[in-house]
């Protein structure tokens, strides 16, 4: 099995690097992904929307430093919809 298929394959839990509420209604998730330009996102959800992508990382341990960071950006008041989506997607540029 490729790593792509692994990848596209696994479930979620094998590909979480963090996942956390910072409030009661902003949930913070960490993972890799496979269909990424960089195989790790951070993605908030904000009062049970949709999931955006915030942000993107080369390696896992630059993904739950990152991570860390929106937790404390978040847990700090600011709001996920003051913040911009990213694009991560391979093929479609």
């Amino acid at each position: 099995m490729s790593i792509l298929d692994y990848l596209i394959c696994a479930p979620y839990s094998e590909r979480k690097i963090a996942r956390e509420w910072a409030t009661v209604d902003i949930l913070v998730s960490t993972a890799e992904v496979p269909d990424g330009i960089r195989p790790y996102e951070t993605a908030v959800r904000y009062r049970g929307g949709e999931w955006r992508v915030i942000a993107a990382y080369h390696s896992s341990n630059d993904a739950l430093a990152g991570h860390e960071c929106w937790m404390a950006t978040f847990r700090a008041g600011t709001r996920p919809d003051a913040v911009a989506s990213i694009f991560n997607m391979k093929g479609l540029l």
